[in-house]
């Protein structure tokens, strides 16, 4: 499984966890692709060396990217452009974290209707789509970040001025590791903490991996005490050997109180001939103690549009929760084994070379028990005797 790790050191910012892809092999012709398929502003990229406490680093800019945009119109941009399904689902992931993180410190209950003061520009359009892009494009399958430093300070806001880290931000990084910095700046930007708290998980020490690429990134302000740089070390770990592989995927939730269970038996078997991965109910209790159900629909990125069309069209509900999960699968192989009723399709998984588990495929077996007009259970007994 490749996997990158973030050591933030110095902090993270947009533009410093973009810059320290493209160090780490992300194609600079590809990304200008990317820009100009979300915005319809002429955006100049460029890209520069230079040196951060005696230390080299990468540093991205753009140029003519100061134009405000509105939450709603970033989301449109995202929405609109012709990205691969799981960068689109990405960026707008991240958007959604920033958006409600800023909601919830400014008393909205609106993430859309919030308004990005400093943060609504084309620069954190590009900041969150390009990352989202390096991810993809560079193979990445899981994320893992470094402890993150604990400033003081205030800076400069819409609103007058704030403390360090700036509340949304702090709202962000519920959860993760922090260790306390003397230095009085802003080392971590809302937008780097929203890419870290939705793509990563909290990593107190470096994971074990073979590392192939190292990316540096470096930040706008030069610090004399230590490089303002971010470091990605992009490498493959050893899960191949234990039978695991890794993948990430959408969970989508919603809560339904008014409709029929017959409408959710359909829109159950409508999902699954759709493409999601697995599709079930719990039983919940809402506001007033009415009685409701949670429907769960666990997908594959590239098919979350046409899951959410399919429970905004036929269930009554006016919203939809959704996260990404990364799931751990062991590896498996279809075989099939001889039995006395027949040929029968298993399922074999194994982990650190040991089979683990042989499932029966339960249509071979209930073709066999109605064949033969047995119990089911007799079908799938006579399997432990055909190891």
């Amino acid at each position: 499984m490749k996997i990158a790790y973030f050591d933030c050191f110095s902090g993270a910012s947009g533009d410093m966890l973009l810059s320290a892809l493209f160090d780490a092999g992300l194609s600079f012709t590809e990304l200008r692709k990317i820009i100009r398929k979300i915005t319809p502003y002429k955006v100049v990229l460029s890209k520069h060396r230079v040196r951060r406490c005696g230390l080299s680093g990468l540093k991205i800019a753009l140029t003519g990217a100061d134009r405000h945009l509105s939450f709603t119109e970033i989301s449109k941009n995202i929405t609109k452009a012709r990205l691969p399904e799981n960068v689109k689902t990405t960026s707008l992931t991240i958007l959604n974290r920033l958006g409600q993180a800023e909601a919830k410190v400014h008393s909205n209950n609106r993430s859309k209707s919030i308004t990005l003061h400093e943060l609504g520009s084309l620069d954190t359009l590009v900041d969150i789509v390009a990352v989202a892009f390096g991810i993809h494009y560079l193979g990445i399958e899981s994320i893992y970040v470094s402890p993150l430093p604990l400033t003081s300070g205030s800076v400069n806001t819409y609103h007058g001025l704030y403390p360090l880290p700036a509340p949304a931000t702090t709202e962000m990084l519920k959860g993760f590791e922090l260790f306390r910095s003397n230095i009085k700046a802003e080392l971590i930007t809302p937008t780097g903490a929203a890419i870290i708290s939705t793509l990563a998980r909290p990593s107190k020490e470096m994971p074990e991996f073979n590392i192939s690429r190292i990316g540096y990134g470096a930040g706008s302000l030069d610090i004399r005490s230590q490089p303002n740089i971010l470091r990605v070390m992009i490498g493959e770990t050893s899960d191949k050997t234990k039978g695991t592989e890794t993948d990430t995927i959408c969970v989508l939730e919603t809560n339904i109180d008014n409709t029929t269970p017959e409408v959710i038996g359909y829109v159950v078997e409508k999902l699954f001939k759709a493409g999601a991965l697995d599709v079930f109910t719990n039983q919940i209790q809402m506001k007033k103690s009415r009685p409701a159900l949670l429907l769960k629909v666990l997908s594959s990125l590239d098919l979350v549009p046409r899951i959410e069309e399919i429970i905004f069209t036929e269930i009554p509900t006016l919203g939809i929760r959704k996260h990404l999960s990364e799931r751990v699968k062991l590896k498996r192989e279809s075989r099939v084994i001889n039995t006395k009723y027949g040929k029968i399709r298993v399922k074999v998984s194994r982990y650190n070379s040991k089979v683990i588990n042989i499932t029966p495929e339960y249509d071979d077996c209930r073709r066999a028990a109605e064949k033969y007009n047995i119990p089911l259970r007799h079908v799938i007994n006579a399997l432990s005797s055909n190891p």
